[in-house]
C-alpha cells in the first residue's frame, strides 16, 4: 500500500475506535440555554436495511383556509398553471394590502 492509503486506514481505525468508545460511554450532550435546551446521545450508525420504506408525505400536506378549487387554473392555450398570486396573498405574514400601500408611499416619497 502507498502512504495515502495507509494514512486513510489509520485514520479510519482511530475514528471507529473513538466512535465505539463514545457509544459505550452513553454520552449525553446538552446544547442551548433555558427553555431552548436540546439533548442528544451518541448512537451507532443506522443501517439502510433497518429503515422503513420511503413514503410520499405530500398527500398529507395542506394549507389551512385556502382552497385551490376557488382559485382556478389559468389556461392560456400553452400552459395550465395555478394562480399563485392568490396563494402568495394567503400566505403573506400580515396584511399585504397595507404593506403595499406603505411601500408605494415610500417609493413616491423617494421619487
Amino acid at each position: 500500500m502507498n502512504m495515502p492509503q495507509d494514512r486513510h486506514i489509520l485514520l479510519q481505525t482511530i475514528y471507529k475506535r473513538e466512535k465505539d468508545a463514545l457509544i459505550k460511554s452513553a454520552l449525553v450532550v446538552t446544547v442551548g440555554k433555558n427553555n431552548a435546551v436540546t439533548q442528544w446521545t451518541v448512537r451507532g450508525d443506522v443501517e439502510r436495511d433497518t429503515l422503513l420504506p420511503n413514503k410520499e408525505y405530500h398527500h398529507q400536506i395542506g394549507i389551512k383556509g385556502f382552497n385551490f378549487g376557488n382559485n382556478p387554473v389559468i389556461a392560456d392555450g400553452k400552459n395550465n398553471r395555478i394562480n399563485f398570486l392568490h396563494l402568495l396573498q394567503h400566505l403573506w405574514p400580515s396584511c399585504w394590502k397595507s404593506q403595499l400601500k406603505k411601500m408605494n408611499a415610500s417609493i413616491d416619497k423617494s421619487n
